[in-house]
């Protein structure tokens, strides 16, 4: 019975989380869309598995944290480039100058550590 809960426990992070059927509307934000009735009786069969139970997500913070460093990187070379275009012509220092601008306006924001201690609570469930 132990082994029924446990793909109970399955199906429903495979249907619920890692893919769903939506009905496409004007909403940008694609979680807002809703599941179409076809997909909700296919999240609904993990009853048939029985008690969903001993699933637990392993989240790897490290990997996380890799893919946002990198991604940040990324927007901050982007925003160099732009401000060396739109406002410097072809200054490449220019571009390193503006990033040090845009990290101290962002680390004098007044509500900078309420907004770190906002998000900090998204990752509070995953292991590192």
């Amino acid at each position: 019975m132990a082994a029924r809960g446990l793909k109970g426990g399955q199906w429903k992070i495979l249907t619920d989380e890692w893919l769903t059927i939506r009905i496409i509307k004007d909403d940008s934000h694609r979680t807002r869309w809703p599941v179409s009735e076809f997909w909700q009786a296919a999240q609904d069969a993990s009853a048939l598995f029985g008690e969903i139970r001993g699933i637990s997500r392993i989240k790897q913070l490290r990997s996380k944290a890799n893919i946002v460093e990198s991604n940040a990187r990324g927007y901050l070379l982007s925003l160099a480039a732009l401000a060396i275009k739109s406002l410097a012509g072809s200054d490449l220092e220019y571009g390193k100058r503006y990033i040090e601008y845009f990290v101290m306006k962002l680390l004098n924001e007044p509500d900078l550590m309420q907004e770190i201690e906002k998000r900090k609570h998204k990752y509070d469930s995953m292991d590192s």
